[in-house]
């Protein structure tokens, strides 16, 4: 396990990568809106997150740095959560409450083709800033609070891949 700063000391010494950024994940969390509710997948992570995993907007917008910077309680909706939480309804805008905490919808998600997933298909996610969820939702015992699931990395070219691999390992050694 990581510490959520960690990623931090992770980019600055791997000058090859492009993104080094934190990821946390919570399955089965209860949500509600007030059309319908849900157990779903919340994600937190940093504003580059949409475009690394290609999350394109249908409505309003992704999270931004700013977002993240204040721990705002705001939300990014896949497609399929918008059908499951709003059923037709206008979704950006209206409360959503994750496991009781408000948070505001700022975007949804376009229907997306994947073939493949770690956790989970992307439109069946929601998606609020590290900061908040790092708050919100932190690790319950025994893990600690402050630990983060995986690390999203991207070389700054097809060239670098390897020597970003290799800066990456050298530094989780490290840590």
């Amino acid at each position: 396990r990581w510490r959520d700063t960690d990623y931090l000391s992770i980019r600055q010494e791997a000058s090859a990568c492009r993104e080094v950024i934190p990821e946390f994940g919570r399955g089965g969390m209860p949500v509600r809106s007030r059309y319908n509710n849900g157990s779903l997948m919340v994600t937190g992570s940093l504003p580059p997150f949409a475009s690394i995993r290609s999350l394109s907007i249908a409505e309003g917008r992704f999270y931004n740095d700013e977002d993240d910077a204040a721990a705002r309680r705001v939300a990014f909706i896949g497609s399929d959560v918008r059908r499951q939480l709003f059923s037709g309804q206008p979704a950006v805008g209206e409360t959503l409450h994750i496991a009781g905490v408000p948070y505001t919808v700022v975007g949804v998600m376009r229907e997306k083709g994947q073939n493949s997933s770690y956790d989970g298909k992307d439109v069946s996610k929601i998606f609020i800033p590290f900061h908040a969820v790092m708050r919100d939702f932190p690790q319950k015992p025994p893990g600690n609070p402050r630990d983060i699931d995986r690390l999203l990395v991207t070389p700054v070219s097809w060239e670098e891949h390897e020597r970003c691999k290799f800066q990456v390992r050298r530094a989780l050694g490290r840590l």
